[in-house]
């Protein structure tokens, strides 16, 4: 019995790998965290593009949208400084030609967590050698999104009384907060 599930595991690991290499675009980070780690990875593992330029900072920097800013990294994450991205930098060897410091959170600390977990020594040799165990390659994280779809499929063009009911007192906070904030402050109030 425990020489079929190895068997089977095997099989089934190995064709979950050939679709991971044969998609090398295929990714699916599942929230903040994972996100980071995941933009870690890519910086740390990637031995294919040529990365002149790195970004590194805050949340505020990782929301850069990066489709016109060719051979740029953005090594900024969510809830983290600027720290982490250069730890990065400085653990990997990878030193690009030029280094954006965004400095938002200069005083948040690097979080030791995070590198030390990307780093470790295991977990670093495994995934820089086997792409379909890194954390953007996580079966479920494609598997989840379209057995939601299919099992909460709803007809659009059907609305409930009570999601009209919802849309009407949406539309009369959006207008409130409009106003409110419409107001010029009183310039004698010092």
């Amino acid at each position: 019995m425990i020489k079929k599930t190895i068997l089977v595991f095997i099989v089934l690991f190995g064709i979950y790998s050939l679709v991971v290499v044969l998609n090398p675009g295929m990714s699916a980070p599942q929230h903040q965290w994972q996100e980071n780690v995941v933009k870690g990875e890519k910086y740390i593992y990637n031995t294919k593009e040529s990365v002149n330029s790195v970004i590194v900072g805050s949340s505020l920097a990782c929301r850069i949208i990066m489709d016109s800013l060719p051979s740029c990294y953005n090594l900024s994450f969510a809830g983290q400084g600027i720290f982490d991205g250069l730890d990065i930098i400085k653990r990997t060897g990878k030193y690009p030609k030029n280094i954006f410091v965004e400095m938002n959170a200069i005083l948040t600390d690097e979080n030791k967590t995070f590198t030390a977990d990307l780093f470790s020594p295991f977990p670093f040799a495994v995934k820089k050698h086997i792409v379909s165990l890194r954390s953007d390659k996580q079966p479920l994280a494609f598997i989840f999104p379209a057995i939601q779809s299919i099992l909460h499929k709803k007809d659009l063009s059907k609305t409930t009384n009570e999601e009209v009911k919802n849309t009407v007192i949406f539309d009369k906070m959006l207008s409130i907060e409009v106003g409110d904030y419409s107001k010029l402050p009183d310039t004698t109030v010092v």
